[in-house]
């Protein structure tokens, strides 16, 4: 508890929002020499006001240093209302009405962007500070990344919003939630485009060609292409896929049909988890299709699809199973 209250009042002074109570409360002799003394044992002190300023500005700057990050050489962070005239159309999502003033902040990069590790966008919508630069984003000229675009949190608070104008190259693009990602160009992965739970307004949107080694989509995550989309394209079951000619993928797998789970899915076994259901008042298992593994899975950058059959997979009504075509 004391702990808390430390954090508590750590917290309050770095934000600024220290309140004064001036209400007088009768409290005994014995009282006082209680509270005094706790305060000496857990190092509580009293501070001059000028004293406790100094340590706010400092507590502050500190915070900022960890929350928000340096503006690098080449990008600019820009308000949306000098930004609105030239991008409104893009978004679905109108910054203006689901984003507070200090949210509506864009840190854009005038110049070609490649990144030799994974960006990872930031759903800190309870941080301490209001705005992390790589909330919302503007690439002027393209965006290459050798690592992951990942946007895999599936925190669904706000909006994340990202233009790319050009071309996006990534090795993994994961996306969910409400990250809503337009590019201009084409998009290249190298490997997979995980995507999903889109449904509280997330997707992304391809100007150019989508090409891209295989695509898994769940759970109502919207991808719009308009020009071509090249590789194989999967979908888990139960859902209307985003993309035309998908396979569908099943969401559960029997605790029986593990056994000859290659018939069953082409994703690989870490991609299920073992889930237990009662509703029939008898103990039924399965394994279920599980997104937060498969984010896992490529941060750690592995293939979410078995590579020892065809990932080309049909449902077999009298097997009840998917099987390799």
């Amino acid at each position: 508890m004391l702990v808390d209250a430390l954090e508590m009042k750590s917290m309050s002074a770095r934000l600024g929002k220290v309140e004064i109570n001036d209400v007088r409360q009768e409290t005994s002799p014995a009282e006082v020499i209680e509270n005094v003394a706790r305060a000496l044992e857990f190092g509580y002190v009293e501070i001059s006001e000028l004293e406790f300023q100094d340590k706010q500005l400092s507590y502050r700057m500190e915070l900022e240093s960890k929350t928000i990050e340096p503006i690098g050489e080449g990008e600019a962070r820009v308000p949306w209302d000098e930004l609105v005239s030239n991008y409104r159309s893009f978004f679905k999502n109108n910054p203006a009405e689901f984003l507070v003033p200090e949210m509506q902040i864009f840190c854009v990069h005038d110049e070609p962007v490649h990144l030799e590790d994974d960006l990872i966008l930031k759903f800190d919508s309870l941080a301490p500070t209001a705005q992390s630069s790589t909330r919302n984003l503007i690439f002027k000229r393209g965006l290459s990344i050798d690592g992951n675009l990942d946007a895999g949190n599936d925190t669904t608070e706000l909006p994340l919003l990202v233009i790319v104008e050009g071309d996006l190259n990534v090795k993994n693009l994961i996306l969910s939630s409400w990250v809503e990602v337009i590019v201009t160009g084409n998009v290249i992965v190298a490997d997979t485009l995980f995507c999903f739970d889109g449904e509280v307004g997330g997707r992304l949107h391809v100007k150019g060609n989508l090409s891209v080694q295989r695509v898994l989509g769940a759970m109502m995550y919207p991808i719009e292409v308009v020009g071509q989309v090249t590789g194989d394209v999967y979908w888990i079951e139960n859902d209307e896929p985003a993309l035309p000619n998908a396979l569908m993928v099943p969401g559960s797998v029997s605790k029986a049909q593990m056994t000859t789970f290659e018939n069953q899915s082409p994703l690989v076994k870490e991609s299920y988890y073992l889930n237990s259901n009662w509703s029939t008042g008898e103990k039924v298992e399965a394994y279920d299709f599980s997104p937060e593994q498969v984010v896992a899975l490529l941060r750690q950058g592995k293939s979410i699809f078995r590579q020892d059959k065809p990932c080309a997979v049909q449902w077999d009504d009298q097997n009840l199973g998917y099987t390799p075509l």
